[in-house]
């Protein structure tokens, strides 16, 4: 897989960091977080080597949890993707309740993203565009209503899919500018993933899991 899609897989999920955080911190489980500790340490080494032996490995741990987290699902459907297992990730997916993702429109963001990832096997760009604005709506509306900013690297990667880059830089650059959320910090964070676009190592050190 190349650099730049591992990047927008990335972006697509980085919202889900602060529920996969607090979804560890919850179990209480000093095995289980063993576990998804050496994880998560194998899904680093595949993201700096690309490697497909360390995506196995990741699977192999997160199925042998006897009582999955949501980040050992979160894990499971990050290397799905990976493997280019869409389908499976799908199912995956559709089998977690809505109530286990940390923002209320992830599971339709999900499915969606792999449903497209399906097409651009295809090369359908009138699909694949379609699915990615719906994602992109469904993540503004949420946005108008909370004013989350966490949701905006998943709703820039959404719009990276129908507008150019130009276009959505342009856009962080103007949030960053005239400071339209009151967490410039946030903003700051966003112009730095447009800093380090092709940097996946980077990407992964300081936003992934710190």
């Amino acid at each position: 897989m190349k650099r730049r899609n591992i990047i927008i897989i990335f972006l697509s999920a980085i919202t889900a960091l602060s529920f996969i955080i607090s979804g560890c911190n919850r179990t209480g489980d000093n095995k289980n977080k063993k576990l998804l500790g050496m994880a998560k340490s194998r899904l680093y080494d595949y993201y700096c080597s690309d490697n497909p032996k360390y995506l196995r490995d990741v699977l192999n741990i997160v199925d042998s949890i006897n009582s999955p987290t949501p980040l050992a699902y979160y894990m499971k459907i990050q290397v799905l993707i990976l493997q280019k297992n869409y389908s499976e990730g799908i199912k995956l997916v559709q089998s977690i309740d809505s109530s286990k993702f940390y923002k209320p429109y992830h599971k339709n963001m999900y499915i969606k993203e792999m449903k497209a990832m399906q097409y651009e096997e295809r090369k359908d760009s009138v699909r694949i565009q379609k699915l990615y604005r719906e994602v992109a709506a469904e993540i503004q509306t949420y946005l108008n209503r909370t004013n989350d900013i966490d949701a905006l690297p998943e709703l820039y990667t959404a719009k990276q899919k129908f507008e150019t880059k130009e276009q959505v830089f342009k856009d962080i650059d103007n949030m960053y500018d005239n400071c339209y959320y009151n967490d410039l910090y946030a903003i700051t964070s966003l112009k730095y993933l447009q800093e380090t676009y092709y940097n996946p190592c980077n990407i992964y050190l300081d936003c992934y899991f710190p």
